[in-house]
Parts: C-alpha cells; structure tokens; sequence
C-alpha cells in the first residue's frame, strides 16, 4: 500500500508493482516512477506520482489507488 508517507519518499525510477494485475506472464503489472511527487497544502492526504509502463503507457497514482501498489523488494 502506498500512503503519502512512503509517496515523499521515492525517488525517480523506483519499481512500484501492481497487487492484483498481471502481465501475459503472470508477472505483477510493473510501473517506474517518472518524476517529482506532487503534493497539495490544502489537500493535505493527497498526493500524485507519476509513473510509467513500457514505451508509451504513462499513468498515475493517487491516494485513491494507492491501496492497490506495492514496492518492488
């Protein structure tokens, strides 16, 4: 699970995994941090990582799907 405390944390281009997708493989569903964490001072439990898959596949997570990554070991 990722909470704001662990998303201030990382650095640009940790390996965060997915816990219930999987790739062709059966492989977690493997994402690299792109850039800078964004954070909010009127928001204060929000957070935005930006993240990406493969080439071309850019995403994001936030504090409402932040339950469903993990760090890679």
């Amino acid at each position: 699970m990722i909470t704001k405390e662990i998303a201030v944390q990382l650095k640009h281009g940790t390996i965060l995994l997915h816990k219930s997708e999987r790739q062709g493989g059966g492989a977690p569903y493997r994402v690299r941090v792109t850039g800078q964490v964004q954070t909010w001072v009127k928001r204060p439990a929000d957070f935005r990582i930006p993240v990406k898959h493969g080439m071309y596949v850019y995403g994001e997570v936030t504090q409402n799907n932040g339950s469903d990554w993990e760090l890679a070991p």
